[in-house]
């Protein structure tokens, strides 16, 4: 990982971190979600002079409908954690997907060295202790306040590997288009799975109380939507090149900035297990930093 691949990557997670805050603080995580997906088709329309279909790759194309698929989940499950539990216990369980990342890594060519091994995993641990508040107790996997954040870590460690897939078909392809590979992808997803979330949601809750909160957090709603394909776009940009445990893995310490928030604009508690497991965070980051610069 160069020095440009590991400040993309933090600017992501300092972004995805404030996004997912609007998302817990909304009156409603379902509908959140639902209205900054459309609020980003319609900011990203103007792009579409510039989008060249026919260079997009045809390993792009194939991993598009299961990505797309997986996505959808992914929303669904996170705005359910969002509902039962706090940012600062949902958050770092649903981002602690590096280390699974790294272990399925060598299905996708990435090659994971034993100091990046050890930065991963001190990564995770930090994150795990922020999300369980250092409790060691197997019962805490089906809590109420967890089971979604783990389904939602599930389907991230999925569209992860899927998305590397694409970024890799997209890094040996010639590109002439003005727009980022990421940011293509990144608008190629999030339409392909709006189609699937957009009628769930005006089926589940109802067209007027989606119009309702529409109209009361249009400004978060419209401040999510940029910040979140700023994110996506920026960490696609670093897994061109980057292998993806050691992109996955730094992107974690976007669970120190929501841990921070949370206390901050939320009121919710801190403790010694999730300060030491933030730190822990910035730690492990240190270490695959140093590790991937040698």
């Amino acid at each position: 990982m160069t020095t440009t691949d590991l400040w993309l990557v933090l600017l992501s997670a300092g972004l995805h971190a404030l996004w997912n805050l609007w998302a817990k603080a909304s009156r409603n995580a379902t509908i959140f979600l639902g209205l900054f997906q459309a609020a980003t088709l319609v900011v990203t329309v103007p792009l579409i002079p510039w989008l060249d279909l026919a260079a997009i790759p045809r390993g792009v194309w194939l991993v598009l409908p299961f990505t797309g698929i997986v996505h959808y989940f992914y929303q669904r499950f996170l705005a359910r954690a969002y509902a039962t539990g706090d940012l600062a216990v949902a958050y770092p369980i649903t981002r602690s997907t590096a280390a699974f990342v790294a272990l399925l890594g060598p299905a996708i060519g990435d090659r994971v060295s034993l100091a990046g091994g050890l930065g991963i995993a001190v990564v995770v641990a930090g994150a795990w202790a922020v999300g369980t508040n250092g409790r060691l107790d197997p019962r805490r996997l089906l809590a109420p306040d967890t089971r979604f954040a783990w389904l939602a870590l599930g389907t991230t460690v999925l569209y992860t590997l899927a998305d590397k897939s694409a970024m890799t078909a997209f890094n040996g392809a010639e590109w002439t288009s003005p727009l980022p590979r990421g940011a293509v992808y990144f608008l190629l997803v999030n339409a392909t799975h709006a189609v699937l979330y957009g009628p769930w949601m005006i089926q589940a809750l109802g067209w007027e109380r989606t119009v309702s909160q529409a109209r009361d957090e249009w400004r978060p709603v419209l401040g999510a939507a940029l910040a979140s394909g700023a994110s996506y776009a920026l960490v696609l940009e670093a897994m061109r090149t980057a292998p993806a445990g050691y992109v996955t893995a730094t992107r974690q310490i976007s669970v120190l900035f929501a841990a921070a928030l949370g206390w901050w604009f939320l009121g919710e508690q801190t403790s010694r297990a999730r300060r030491v497991g933030a730190l822990l965070t910035v730690l492990g980051v240190a270490v695959i930093g140093v590790a991937s610069s040698g």
